[in-house]
């Protein structure tokens, strides 16, 4: 089946599979990014038109994405700031953009490896947060429980 435009993975052309591209908004949500690891891309490229504060908040939303799936994240916010990170979290390079008006072009240089690949977090999803939920609402569940039983008896005298 073929999905519709706007919804299939993009990659880099000649690299296979290992550089996914994905737009600023995806970064706000699991999927894409989740898709492009278990695709097996290893580095994610994000160009993105965010805005002052927002932009730097958003490339370290990408760096998070980029640790849990496995993939070095290039992100290129184009009035707040380019980063490189590694498929590890940590910013191999950034600088701010945007600020030398109008003809100014920012540009930022620095090796990176493609990140580790898939992780557990890709393959099996967000199950880690279902399961502390579940174990939360069952131990509130047990605690009330516990406390009805506990409470001491009164009895009525007529």
């Amino acid at each position: 089946m073929v999905s519709p435009k706007g919804h299939d993975l993009v990659f880099v052309p000649g690299r296979g599979q290992e550089v996914g591209i994905a737009i600023c908004a995806d970064i706000g949500h699991a999927d894409p990014s989740d898709a492009y690891g278990r695709a097996g891309s290893r580095m994610l490229a994000v160009p993105a038109s965010t805005e002052d504060d927002n932009g730097w908040q958003a490339s370290r939303t990408a760096l998070l994405c980029g640790v849990e799936n496995g993939q070095a994240v290039l992100w290129g916010g184009r009035q707040t700031v380019l980063s490189v990170n590694d498929g590890w979290g940590r910013v191999r390079a950034d600088k701010a953009t945007g600020d030398g008006g109008e003809d100014a072009f920012t540009t930022v240089v620095t090796d990176v490896s493609d990140g580790p690949g898939t992780t557990l977090y890709s393959r099996f999803g967000d199950w880690f947060e279902w399961l502390c939920l579940a174990l939360a609402l069952l131990a509130t569940a047990v605690a009330f429980a516990g406390a009805r039983s506990s409470r001491p008896s009164e009895k009525v005298r007529a």
